[in-house]
């Protein structure tokens, strides 16, 4: 369900951004590190030390991360890739959420939050691949990695903490999002709404709490299960409202990918004479020789099901060759009554990271915290496991990814058993008579 209301999305939206700061004359439980304790022993058993998932160990098959291909021998840079992944798992005694139907109060989302953690995880790895096209010449791979663990943490970071933090990159990246907050701030000053305030801490962008405030436009809120086709919209809203990548659209589809959506969102048309003075790599033409330049990089969700309860393995092929894709970034759901993240497969099954995993949460930007986020353990889950419904993603971050990923979707259209479809041109229903075939029908005349 979504709130059709505009004053009702423009209220959680304010209500999601007064949540995003903590300022100096203000005080709060979370900004002096007061915690409850641990929640307790039988819930701990439940989501920390029971764990019954078939850990996923390297044997005589090609492995598939994504679009790369790893042999047994190539244990090292297997490892190397998969450092490059975040594991973002369940968290307690974190700043306290406020369910806004039933004012139940939260400090942790075990039980209920391994989508919005799984959610988290594909998105981090968009943002690593965005990070990485625009900082790897100037940046070590490990640091951009962990400039992408505070976009994803619970608690609220202190200013001052980013100031001394000797990842200048962290620096560089949270400053675009401190300088929306103050905007909102600036403008609500001028308006005589608020007193001057200044910020002393922030909620990171993609928190938790940011999510299920925004879930609230779909009657979602904390203590809740989120859906995949719901979080994708939540991210879209945050990344516009708060400008935290700036050129990215993120867009979803149900089941029918729809590419001209895609160029309409992204893309720009240009006159032939337009294009004369520019390099073919700089624009992309489609079958009808349109040309189109591109204006903003592209996050592409499809949400799919595949049967009722289980998928007939005449699909599997289909879901392997999504790893060809050079554009993929992997998929979300995929289990029983629980999500996590898949991002590759061997012969025996689909390898994921999962949420399923409590730990402390802690806002510090130091090793110690952001080794919970990077020291992982991969699992696998059959072909024959894998529940019938599930979240695709792509990625494109210039014209030349794109016109890959276009072609790549063309090869899908003669798939018989493709996983979903793919629409090239806005649906034409035959039933629906134009104006202009009006005018045409009655021009012809009266035969009899």
């Amino acid at each position: 369900m979504e709130y059709n209301n505009d004053i009702k999305r423009e209220n959680i939206l304010e209500k999601c951004i007064n949540n995003s700061y903590q300022c100096r004359n203000k005080l709060s439980v979370s900004m002096y590190g007061w915690k409850n304790k641990l929640f307790n022993l039988k819930d701990s058993m439940k989501y920390n030390l029971v764990n019954l998932n078939i850990k996923f160990i390297p044997k005589d098959s090609i492995i598939h991360i994504l679009y790369k291909t790893y042999e047994p021998k190539d244990l090292d840079k297997l490892n190397k890739e998969l450092n490059k992944f975040l594991l973002i798992t369940y968290r307690s005694n974190y700043k306290e959420q406020i369910n806004s139907k039933n004012e139940s109060k939260y400090t942790s989302d075990c039980g209920w939050g391994c989508m919005i953690r799984s959610s988290q995880m594909i998105f981090s790895r968009i943002i690593y691949k965005i990070f990485k096209l625009k900082g790897k010449e100037n940046f070590s791979l490990d640091l951009i990695v962990n400039s992408i663990i505070p976009f994803f943490m619970d608690d609220n970071i202190y200013i001052s903490d980013i100031n001394r933090e000797k990842n200048e990159y962290i620096k560089i990246r949270i400053d675009n999002y401190i300088e929306q907050l103050n905007k909102f701030l600036e403008e609500k000053t001028i308006k005589n709404e608020y007193k001057k305030l200044d910020i002393k801490s922030i909620d990171p962008p993609f928190s938790i709490h940011k999510i299920c405030t925004l879930g609230e436009m779909y009657g979602r809120t904390c203590g809740e299960w989120f859906s995949d086709f719901e979080l994708p919209k939540i991210y879209e809203i945050i990344n516009s409202t708060f400008n935290i990548i700036p050129n990215l659209s993120i867009l979803h589809f149900n089941s029918d990918l729809e590419v001209h959506k895609v160029i309409e969102k992204c893309f720009e048309r240009i006159e032939d004479s337009n294009a004369a003075n520019l390099n073919e790599k700089d624009y992309f033409m489609n079958e009808k020789k349109e040309k189109y330049i591109m204006k903003r990089m592209g996050a592409i969700f499809v949400s799919i099901r595949l049967g009722v309860s289980s998928i007939s393995p005449e699909y599997f092929p289909s879901i392997k060759k999504l790893f060809l894709c050079k554009q993929f970034i992997g998929f979300i759901g995929g289990k029983v009554n629980s999500a996590s993240y898949f991002f590759g497969y061997d012969d025996d099954g689909l390898l994921y990271l999962d949420p399923h995993y409590n730990q402390e949460s802690n806002n510090g930007l130091d090793l110690n915290n952001f080794k919970t986020y990077t020291q992982k353990t991969v699992y696998i889950l059959p072909f024959k496991s894998l529940q019938c419904a599930f979240t695709i993603g792509f990625l494109f971050r210039d014209v030349s990814e794109f016109r890959e990923l276009y072609f790549y979707l063309k090869t899908l259209t003669v798939d018989k058993n493709c996983c979903f479809h793919v629409q090239f041109e806005p649906y034409k229903d035959d039933a629906i008579i134009t104006q202009k075939e009006i005018e045409e029908f009655n021009n012809e005349g009266d035969d009899f």
